[in-house]
């Protein structure tokens, strides 16, 4: 992630999350999906054929997307829920993210983990140099267990698609 400081200098900033493997084989079960969706879609409507090649390849920048009235591809943003799903508009924006980190503090994940997953940390300050207090090893097996309990708090199961 880039933004630019008050002084007009640009600030680099990046996460690394730890993915439980509930989570790993839902995302290829839709990549799946995803390829079957754009197989389907050439043979309904071969003139309207959306790119998702990009998706495919892993060169798109998300995964997630919205298909307009004219089969557009849309990328996935915040803001955009609001228009193509205006169902989720009572919910703020970012509630996954303050979902999770409320989820992670009240379970007593280290501070630092929680911070380091949602990018909360000063910009332009690496938390993995050589130089960093934080094991990633620690760190990925620290968020792993804590996803553990989420995903069987909430029920979550593999769902197949098309």
């Amino acid at each position: 992630n880039t933004s630019t400081n008050a002084g007009g200098n640009l600030n680099y900033s990046s996460r690394i999350a730890a993915m439980h493997d509930v989570l790993k084989n839902q995302l290829e079960n839709y990549l799946i999906y995803l390829n079957n969706f754009k197989n389907n879609l050439v043979m309904i409507y071969p003139e309207k054929l959306i790119n998702i090649e990009e998706i495919l390849n892993n060169k798109a920048k998300t995964v997630f997307f919205f298909i307009d009235d004219n089969f557009k591809y849309i990328d996935y943003r915040p803001l955009r829920v609001k228009h193509y799903c205006p169902e989720f508009n009572s919910l703020p924006l970012n509630a996954n993210r303050h979902f999770l980190q409320v989820y992670l503090i009240e379970n007593r994940c280290p501070e630092d983990y929680v911070d380091a997953m949602l990018g909360h940390y000063y910009m332009n300050q690496s938390l993995w140099n050589t130089f960093s207090l934080l094991d990633i090893g620690d760190y990925k097996n620290h968020l792993l267990m804590y996803q553990e309990s989420l995903i069987k708090k909430l029920g979550f199961k593999k769902i197949e698609g098309l």
